[in-house]
């Protein structure tokens, strides 16, 4: 009886004995037959129809359990069944001609909030009575609702004195600070390609001579003079050469025309031809014209039999 919160033998058993009551046996409200259910708040036991009606009316007004599936009671609840009663809250609202009137209205006046309010007393002092924790029941409606506040709770380590600070830093591992790195640890900067840039960008001094390189010049352009002069005269000289060339092939072309017509005549006249037998001119000479690729003209002679 003195735990925190009653096991389920424990709420059967006082509820079974509650219920033998021959007053408790009957609804308080519609006078039904074996209710089930609970009205904490008022100590009286209803029917399950009731019931819904109870909990339509807000848990501010009543507060409902089954006695039967419901076995988280606590222990201020069960004193409130104990001291409460359908007899018990039947007498009192008759008393205060608060009996024929709607199940609504019944709970919702001055009436009902005395009774509600008689109940709770009594069973906080049957509580107090029996030892139970204080702590246990706590209404819903008489809390402070206050902000939580959570605690920083810092670590011991990281709360550090005045003359621990002194001692940390005369400390031997405060010198590891002060130790040279290792140049593998320490990641050595990229070096940036420099692109040299030449000084010398301003006038420089002039090491030739103006002089020289203007008589170089002058030299040059006579020379083109002279050239071009010589091809002319060679031009020239070959217009003459090819002029020439054409005036010798026709003169020998007409010469051989001329050898040629009396070489016919000859061979057309028997009498000719032995008139030149015995003057012992047995060949006439023909002359044949060639040109070589170099252009030179000269003549070919041959010897023709009669």
């Amino acid at each position: 009886m003195t735990s925190n919160s009653p096991t389920t033998d424990e709420i059967q058993q006082i509820i079974s004995k509650l219920k033998v009551k021959p007053y408790n046996r009957i609804c308080f409200d519609c006078n039904g037959r074996n209710p089930t259910w609970a009205s904490v708040t008022y100590g009286v036991f209803i029917c399950i129809d009731c019931s819904a009606i109870h909990r339509n009316l807000g848990v501010h007004i009543t507060f409902v359990r089954s006695t039967i599936l419901d076995t988280n009671w606590t222990w201020h609840q069960l004193r409130c069944m104990q001291v409460g009663g359908n007899d018990n809250a039947s007498k009192f609202f008759k008393e205060h001609n608060n009996v024929n009137v709607d199940v609504k209205q019944r709970y919702n006046n001055r009436i009902a909030t005395m009774y509600r309010d008689k109940i709770f007393k009594k069973a906080s002092s049957v509580h107090e009575m029996y030892n139970e924790d204080k702590s246990e029941e706590i209404d819903f409606f008489s809390q402070e609702f206050k902000p939580v506040v959570h605690k920083t709770i810092l670590p011991k380590k990281l709360i550090v004195n005045e003359k621990e600070n002194n001692n940390v830093l005369l400390d031997d591992s405060s010198v590891i600070e002060s130790q040279p790195i290792k140049s593998s640890i320490i990641k050595k900067p990229i070096k940036k390609p420099i692109f040299k840039i030449k000084k010398n960008l301003g006038a420089t001094k002039v090491s030739k001579n103006f002089d020289e390189v203007e008589e170089k010049a002058i030299q040059a352009e006579k020379q083109i003079k002279d050239l071009s002069k010589f091809n002319i005269i060679n031009n020239g000289n070959e217009v003459t050469d090819k002029i020439s060339s054409r005036l010798m092939m026709q003169n020998l072309e007409d010469t051989n025309k001329e050898i040629e017509k009396h070489l016919e005549i000859i061979k057309n006249n028997p009498k000719k031809a032995e008139i030149v037998e015995r003057l012992g001119i047995s060949s006439v000479q023909n002359f044949e014209i060639s040109h070589n690729v170099s252009s030179s003209v000269y003549a070919i002679k041959k010897k023709f039999t009669l």
